[in-house]
Formats: structure tokens, C-alpha cells, sequence
């Protein structure tokens, strides 16, 4: 055996030698410390653990709205708002011309166009593509939601 087996029993007995001269106020002292410690330990676990638990369900609710609404969209030309506005598009005859909108790259559009502040047409236009407005000719207003 060498010393360096040695060692771990030096510590222990080292460590119980101090605890044997100790007096039993010291003692209680030593263990009452002792305990705090374990008590503050404890408590510090039981707060992270419970932080732990009000993230992973504020992340399990974001997961389930993601969930809910990232595929809940409208087709390119959708006419959310038919019946307040009207479903038409199209413009018959001569003396038409076309507004293209390019929709945002970050988000989905909403476009109405007014006629003398009255909405005449109105499209869905989801991130990054296009719609293509058929209208008579005359003066007409843009307004985005």
C-alpha cells in the first residue's frame, strides 16, 4: 500500500477527530448550520425546479397555439370579407385596367381598394406573393390590414 491509498482514511479520521473534541454546544451549533444549509438547499432545488416547470408550460402552450393556427390560412385571392364587400373581381369591358400588390415578405395582407370611399374589391394576400386587382378605370384608394 502507499500513501496515496492512505489518504482517504487520514481525511476521515482527521474529520472525526475534530468532531470528537468538540463540545455538544459546538456540536449543536455545527448541525444546526448543517441543517440550514440543507434546508436553503432544498428550497433553492424546489424554486428551480418549479422555474423549470413555468417555462416548459409556457413552452408547451406557444407549442399548441403554434400547433392551433400555423396552418390556418386563406388561399391567395380569398375574399375574407364577401359579404360586408362583395365577392367580385372581374371587370367587363373596355376601359379596365389591373393594380398588381405584392404582398410583405413577413406577413399576410389584407387589400381593399375604395371607390370614392367606398370598398369596391377587396383579396387575401399571403407573405411574400402577389395578387392581381381587375378594376375599372377611375381613381381608387389602397388600404392594408
Amino acid at each position: 500500500m502507499t500513501i496515496r491509498s492512505f489518504t482517504p482514511f487520514l481525511a476521515i479520521a482527521f474529520l472525526l477527530s475534530l468532531t470528537a473534541c468538540e463540545s455538544e454546544a459546538e456540536r449543536q451549533a455545527r448541525e444546526a448550520l448543517e441543517e440550514q444549509a440543507r434546508v436553503e438547499a432544498e428550497a433553492e432545488r424546489l424554486r428551480l425546479e418549479e422555474e423549470r416547470r413555468i417555462i416548459e408550460e409556457a413552452r408547451r402552450r406557444q407549442q399548441a397555439i403554434w400547433n392551433e393556427y400555423s396552418e390556418n390560412s386563406l388561399a391567395r385571392g380569398a375574399k375574407p370579407w364577401a359579404n360586408c364587400f362583395g365577392r367580385s373581381n372581374s371587370c367587363n369591358g373596355n376601359g379596365c385596367s389591373e393594380i398588381v400588390v405584392n404582398g410583405p415578405s413577413g406577413s399576410d395582407v389584407v387589400v381593399l381598394l375604395k371607390q370614392n370611399g367606398i370598398t369596391k374589391r377587396h383579396a387575401y394576400i399571403p407573405a411574400g406573393r402577389s395578387y392581381t386587382f381587375k378594376i375599372p378605370n377611375g381613381m381608387w384608394q389602397p388600404f392594408f390590414y
